[in-house]
C-alpha cells in the first residue's frame, strides 16, 4: 500500500510544498519506506511509499522524458513484465518498477494504457508540456481515489485525511 495526493491550481499560481507534506504526512501509514514531493508551479505531487517492488529503484513522484513526464502511483501493475516486453522493448528503464513501465505505457498509448493494465492502481500523470493531469483508478476501486474540485483547483488523495490536510 502507498499514498498519494496532490493538486492542480487552475487560476495560476503556485502550490505550497508545506500544503503537500501536511497531505502526505496525513497519510504517511500508507508508505513508511519513503516520501517525494513534486511541485511545478501550479502542480503539485506527492508520494509515501512502501516498499514492494523494485526496493531501491522506485522513488517517487517520478521523472520520465527529461523530467516532461511525471507520475504518482499506488498499487500494483500485475502483468508490467509482460507489458514491458510487449510495448516497451525499445525502452531504456532505469528501475525494475512497475512505476516506470506504467508511465512508458502511458507516453505511448496515453488514457489508452488503462485498457492494458491487469492490477489495482490509483495514480496521477502529470504531463509538464501540457500542463495537465491525467488521474486514473483500477475499475473497482480496490486502491482509492479521492478528487476535490472547485473552480480554483483540483485536489486528489488516497484518504479523505489528506485532503483535508490541503485546507
Amino acid at each position: 500500500m502507498c499514498g498519494i495526493a496532490g493538486s492542480l491550481h487552475l487560476q495560476g499560481g503556485t502550490v505550497d510544498p508545506l500544503r503537500l507534506r501536511k497531505m502526505i504526512a496525513a497519510i504517511h501509514h500508507r508508505g513508511p519506506d519513503d516520501t517525494g514531493i513534486y511541485v511545478d508551479g501550479p502542480v503539485g505531487l506527492a508520494h509515501a511509499r512502501l516498499s514492494i517492488i523494485d526496493l531501491s529503484g522506485g522513488h517517487q513522484p517520478m521523472a520520465i522524458a527529461n523530467d516532461s513526464l511525471w507520475i504518482t502511483f499506488n498499487g500494483e501493475i500485475f502483468n508490467f513484465r509482460e507489458l514491458r516486453n510487449k510495448f516497451l522493448q525499445h525502452v531504456t528503464f532505469h528501475s525494475t518498477s512497475d512505476t516506470e513501465v506504467l508511465l512508458n505505457l502511458y507516453i505511448l498509448l496515453g488514457k489508452e494504457c488503462l485498457n492494458q493494465l491487469n492490477g489495482f492502481f490509483a495514480f496521477a500523470v502529470y504531463d509538464r508540456q501540457t500542463q495537465q493531469i491525467f488521474l486514473a483508478r483500477d475499475r473497482y476501486g480496490i486502491k482509492p481515489l479521492l478528487i476535490y474540485s472547485d473552480e480554483e483547483k483540483i485536489v486528489f488523495a488516497s484518504e479523505l485525511k489528506a485532503l483535508l490536510a490541503f485546507s
